[in-house]
């Protein structure tokens, strides 16, 4: 109330009533800001980690295939899922402890799970190790595919003999039919 009487020295006393009326509001649409937001850029430019997850070495990753760090839109699906929490009074979270994988709300809705930095390190180490033999297997395959193509026979290669050469090692006729014909166009 102070800040608005500050802020809105100037504003006339209806509007001053209204924003301290509506100081619940206010209180609450800021804390879901705040709340949103803290989530959002935590997931999305933090890596997968909130501050309680790195303090205890854990991260948020996708689990689609090989766990791979999380995008803008799952990062947005598991801030809704906390929100989501958030106005049902917490009670979602316990869903964590009844389930096996200790999955809860915000992890169904975007897709994702929580693992530790070793597993993930792990996980990522193995992915690039199989795409570096993948990458290789695949450069060998089209060196020797273009290995392979280079290769030609005496048989494919056409021997135009140089002027004054005979034509006799030629051995097809009719190539060294053409081939006098040619040298006497070019003399």
């Amino acid at each position: 109330i102070n800040f608005i009487n500050q802020s809105f020295e100037h504003a006339p006393s209806n509007i001053k009533r209204a924003l301290v009326g509506n100081i619940d509001q206010m209180y609450i649409s800021t804390f879901m800001f705040t709340y949103f937001s803290y989530f959002l850029v935590s997931y999305f430019l933090g890596h997968g980690k909130t501050i309680g997850l790195t303090v205890f070495q854990l991260r948020t990753v996708s689990h689609e295939g090989n766990p791979r760090e999380l995008s803008f839109m799952e990062s947005f699906m598991r801030t809704l899922g906390y929100t989501v929490n958030y106005l049902m009074i917490f009670t979602p979270f316990l869903i964590n402890l009844f389930r096996k994988d200790k999955k809860g709300l915000p992890d169904f809705f975007s897709q994702t799970e929580i693992m530790t930095d070793k597993e993930f390190l792990h996980y990522e180490h193995e992915v690039t190790k199989e795409m570096k033999k993948d990458s290789q297997k695949n450069l060998k395959n089209d060196l020797s595919q273009t290995q392979e193509e280079s290769k030609t026979s005496d048989a494919d290669i056409i021997h135009f003999p140089i002027q004054g050469e005979p034509h006799s090692n030629i051995g097809n006729e009719k190539i060294d039919e053409n081939a006098k014909q040619l040298d006497l166009f070019i003399a």
